[in-house]
């Protein structure tokens, strides 16, 4: 089994990005207490722009398929509706480490 990174990235509507987080902050906590995840942390765009990204990585892609079937986790495509111009864009890599063995690796 080889670990997953996902790049998930969400595109507000104008204005609305801090609601976006908002309404991610819960599947955050829940996220963090799943076996499986290592990382799942939530970034935003420098120039305060209307992008809201994930940076995930997960031991397994069972690990992540998992997490994909937790209801907080189908719940953010219902509450981001309205708050969004579209879908999730999501990014699934796999790690390629390179260079220092700590800075070459999210």
């Amino acid at each position: 089994m080889s670990e997953v990174v996902v790049v998930a990235t969400f595109h507000a509507r104008p204005g609305m990005a801090d609601a976006v987080e908002s309404e991610l902050q819960d599947a955050i906590v829940r996220t963090h207490e799943e076996p499986g995840c290592i990382r799942y942390a939530l970034h935003r765009a420098l120039d305060g722009g209307d992008v809201v990204m994930f940076i995930e990585r997960w031991e397994s892609r069972e690990a992540l398929a998992e997490h994909g079937q937790k209801p907080y986790i189908a719940r953010i495509g219902e509450a981001l509706g309205d708050l969004t111009t579209g879908p999730v864009e999501l990014h699934f890599l796999e790690p390629r480490p390179a260079g220092d063995p700590v800075k070459g690796v999210l």
